[in-house]
């Protein structure tokens, strides 16, 4: 992948460790709970939804019950009754490892369990209510399963608003999202190799005011906002590639003390003394790992001739974007007072990365002009300034 060298094992010891605090949590806040799970199966343990109400929920005092999120999880003859279950803004109800349910939005249930029949069933009150199990999706040919609900981490932490249900935009996005990933899979496989070990889940949603991430707080989830715009596999690659990049560097960089010299939140504008600068020196060491990973992918694909016409003047257009900003970021970073030497062995290798992709797109970069973009890149923007680019 350019000049990184993704080490699995490593990625492979922040899990165990992410797993392990997860455990220790549970025992001590939830004891009975704890008792009836599998504890050697590591993946109930880095549940997205389990580790936002431990990282962020439950000090807030507004997660999901333990309950809820743990009851798929449960063997069958642990399977408790009288559950109590709620329901998200469009009203599905997240049994994570089980299944998602329609109900009404902002309502709950209570959940039971027909250990004869090995199913579940749910009440109002005394009554019971029939509901419809949502058809389980993934990404083809892997285990990443595409979200029908909403994350908690959407609404509770960022107060999120959807143009539509995640259910709906998932179904419109869902094939445009698989070429994108088919596509990484062939031109970077050892990236691809890395998301498939972090990402357990894809959340599609369609918001004007929200922008594609992903969080320690809600580990293990790619969220991927579509920006109400009609994107092909172009902007997929980009975006799997960048969201999914966060998820491989949080592993690799579990303990990020041993990278920097200075706290992670510690502000750039500390060192840089650019006073409109507002990210912190975690996140700048961050965004240099997923240019890694999103230039990569775009320079394959240019390489091989994927892409042609307005796919074409996209990809280049969008590998401009972000070298522009990878180059300023290894400026702002490449200093003693930040990193450490760990720190800098990372850097060194992006930064090599950087030169190789600059010496071989120079003639073509220094053309393009990105005067009119925002945080975010918008082809329509860069179409508007950039209209003399040949397409192939």
């Amino acid at each position: 992948m350019l000049a990184f060298t993704i080490e699995p094992q490593i990625i492979e010891n922040g899990l165990n460790e992410l797993s392990e605090w997860m455990k220790l949590h549970l025992l001590q806040v939830n004891p009975d709970i704890f008792d009836r799970l599998d504890f050697d199966n590591e993946s109930t343990f880095l549940e997205p939804a389990l580790i936002f109400h431990f990282l962020v929920g439950q000090q807030a005092g507004n997660a999901s019950p333990l309950e809820q999120i743990l009851w798929g999880y449960r063997p069958d003859e642990y399977k408790d009754s009288g559950v109590k279950v709620f329901a998200d803004q469009f009203g599905t109800i997240n049994l994570p490892n089980y299944g998602c349910y329609k109900y009404h939005p902002h309502q709950h249930l209570t959940l039971h369990w027909d250990n004869q029949a090995k199913v579940p069933y749910f009440k109002s009150d005394a009554e019971i209510v029939s509901l419809e199990k949502m058809e389980d999706r993934y990404l083809s040919g892997t285990s990443i399963k595409l979200c029908n609900h909403v994350p908690e981490l959407l609404t509770k932490s960022f107060g999120t608003p959807f143009l539509e249900a995640v259910a709906e935009t998932t179904a419109t996005f869902q094939k445009s999202c698989e070429e994108g990933l088919d596509i990484i899979k062939q031109m970077v496989p050892d990236l691809y190799h890395a998301m498939s070990m972090t990402c357990r889940e894809v959340t599609l949603f369609n918001s004007e005011h929200q922008v594609s991430m992903a969080a320690l707080d809600y580990y293990g989830t790619a969220f991927l906002n579509i920006e109400n715009q009609d994107h092909d596999e172009v902007f997929f690659v980009d975006d799997l590639a960048h969201q999914c990049g966060h998820l491989v560097f949080y592993a690799l960089t579990l303990h990020p003390e041993n990278f920097l010299r200075v706290s992670r939140d510690t502000p750039l504008k500390d060192f840089s003394g650019v006073e409109w600068e507002g990210r912190k020196v975690y996140g700048i060491f961050h965004g240099l790992f997923t240019y890694t990973c999103i230039l990569s992918c775009l320079d394959r694909c240019l390489e091989h001739a994927l892409f042609s016409g307005k796919q074409y003047r996209e990809a280049l257009g969008r590998l401009g974007f972000y070298m522009n900003k990878f180059r300023c970021d290894l400026g702002y970073i490449n200093d003693r007072r930040i990193l450490s030497a760990a720190g800098f062995a990372y850097f060194d290798q992006f930064k090599e990365g950087y030169d190789r992709l600059y010496w071989k797109y120079r003639h073509l970069l220094h053309e393009l002009d990105y005067s009119n973009q925002p945080y975010i890149f918008k082809f329509d923007r860069f179409s508007a300034l950039n209209t003399n680019l040949q397409p192939v």
